[in-house]
């Protein structure tokens, strides 16, 4: 079933030794929009086809800031940062979803790691996460216009069978489609 969670706070969703979702949104067709999510293991897993995630800040998760594992799903404009996972993760069932817009800054593991295939990643950036910047693996992924820096292990890694755009310093880009890495 298809709701909308929009303009709430949700905190605290850890329950002693099984991990606690701060938003699950797993009907077709939800939208979780303007929220604040923190404190949980897991601040918003996404599952199931087309939900739109937007505008919303997850941080200081013990886990994953956003975690999908459905397909055809938008995740746009979110602030994602200082959750001890990664800041967004599209797992390996997640495919023909939209990752756009978000800012990743601050993760322990990487700002946004893909293991699912034919998603597109566009117009994001990844700032001092504590592996990769954008970790891009599965196959068919589309990643462009991104910005990553100041990463600890790398700023951004693609695995062949994905078509990104090329990797460029923010001082020699010229291609308007380049990842752009500091």
């Amino acid at each position: 079933k298809s709701v909308s969670i929009s303009h709430c706070v949700v905190t605290g969703s850890i329950d002693g030794f099984v991990f606690g979702v701060g938003i699950y949104a797993n009907g077709g067709g939800s939208r979780v929009e303007g929220n604040d999510v923190y404190l949980s293991t897991i601040g918003v897993l996404v599952g199931n086809l087309a939900n739109t995630v937007a505008d919303n800040t997850v941080s200081n998760n013990t886990g994953d800031g956003i975690q999908v594992a459905g397909g055809d799903n938008h995740i746009e404009r979110n602030s994602v940062e200082k959750n001890l996972g990664y800041g967004i993760q599209l797992g390996v069932s997640a495919t023909n979803n939209v990752v756009e817009g978000n800012a990743a800054s601050e993760n322990t593991q990487s700002g946004i790691v893909v293991f699912g295939n034919s998603n597109i990643i566009q117009h994001n950036s990844a700032i001092k996460n504590g592996n990769i910047g954008i970790n891009v693996g599965g196959t068919k992924n589309v990643s462009a216009s991104n910005t990553a820096a100041q990463n600890t292990n790398a700023n951004y890694v693609a695995f062949a069978g994905d078509d990104s755009a090329p990797q460029q310093t923010a001082a020699a880009a010229t291609n308007p489609v380049a990842n752009v890495s500091d």
